[in-house]
């Protein structure tokens, strides 16, 4: 049976060990005046909808 729960916090775990560098990125990118859309794949857009759950249960808490 598949735990949510544990999976969510492994999820968390692992993101917050690249929040740093993620939060680094994210500083720089907002400075750019256009982005460039590589269309990387249904990996990048899964770990968008992780985040996206992650700080709705964040600012909910």
């Amino acid at each position: 049976m598949f735990d949510s729960t544990f999976s969510k916090a492994k999820t968390r775990l692992t993101f917050d060990e690249d929040k740093g560098v993620i939060e680094a990125q994210y500083k720089t990118m907002k400075h750019l005046k256009e982005w460039i859309d590589i269309h990387v794949g249904t990996e990048a857009n899964h770990a968008r909808r992780i985040i996206k759950s992650l700080c709705e249960g964040a600012s909910t808490s």
